[in-house]
């Protein structure tokens, strides 16, 4: 149980840090703040 947890937290915070990764290249970009959610 613990490495299946182990595994499933260490999978969201990889989609995590990739979605924040994401946001900072859109914001590089000069992509519209509209996509931005406060």
């Amino acid at each position: 149980m613990q490495v299946k947890n182990l595994i499933l937290v260490g999978t969201l915070k990889k989609m995590c840090f990739r979605f924040y990764d994401s946001k900072i290249l859109l914001r590089q970009n000069g992509a519209p703040s509209g996509l931005e959610k406060p």
